[in-house]
């Protein structure tokens, strides 16, 4: 019987489009710039609700390029803004998956990508920034060019790449000096990249204790100076 309404509620709505620019929903005046206007008016309990029934092994249309917002329920799958190929036909839609931005890919299960050519292939992973890859379960990648391909592992930043590192965690600054890639190169390694140095803080802003290392740097120099120091000789 839901299923009736469901196809009787699309024919009248394609009919309608037929004979008016617009469709109103809640309004007798829908917007000329829309063709789908959605009227909620003051109700703070009221929205827009898309139901469906889920299923593993759904399948989407392949619509190849296009800018669109598109929702599967049988997928559980979200998707929003331009892509140009296959990047959100059938085979790149991960189950439980979000992918918005432009020519995003969220393959893996429950996974997440956004922003510009970001793919999030991993189950469960995220992927948010410009060409920002999680080809791993579990995996994060954000920023620019990082690529977090280890189970766990976590790229933060600019050119960086966990290298196929279990729970590698590696983040990086701008890449002034134009250095390549830098890469995680064991498991569960914490890599940091920053070319004017470390500043480790142990207290408040205002009394400043904690130590540093600067640009090429290869020890530790304690942050607090002379004025902050007593019971000392000259």
């Amino acid at each position: 019987m839901q299923m009736n309404y469901f196809i009787a509620a699309f024919i009248s709505i394609f009919v309608f489009t037929q004979t008016k620019a617009q469709v109103g929903i809640g309004t007798t005046t829908p917007n000329s710039a829309s063709a789908l206007h959605v009227e909620i008016g003051t109700s703070q309990t009221n929205g827009l609700l898309v139901t469906g029934v889920y299923n593993a092994s759904a399948t989407v249309p392949n619509l190849g390029t296009s800018s669109r917002l598109m929702f599967y329920p049988g997928k559980g799958a979200i998707r929003a803004g331009l892509v140009s190929g296959t990047g959100w036909d059938n085979i790149n839609v991960g189950s439980l998956s979000v992918a918005m931005g432009y020519n995003t890919i969220a393959r893996g299960t429950s996974s997440t990508a956004l922003g510009d050519g970001s793919q999030a292939n991993g189950q469960s992973s995220v992927a948010i920034g410009a060409t920002a890859y999680a080809t791993a379960d579990y995996s994060t990648a954000l920023g620019a060019s990082v690529t977090a391909s280890g189970i766990l592992s976590t790229a933060l930043g600019h050119q960086v790449n966990t290298n196929n590192q279990r729970g590698a965690f590696i983040i990086g600054d701008s890449n002034p000096l134009n250095s390549f890639i830098t890469n995680s190169g064991f498991p569960d390694e914490f890599v940091a990249r920053f070319n004017n140095g470390y500043y480790f803080m142990t207290s408040g802003n205002i009394e400043r204790f904690g130590v540093q290392i600067g640009h090429y740097g290869n020890s530790w120099v304690s942050i607090c100076d002379k004025s902050r120091k007593e019971n000392f000789e000259e």
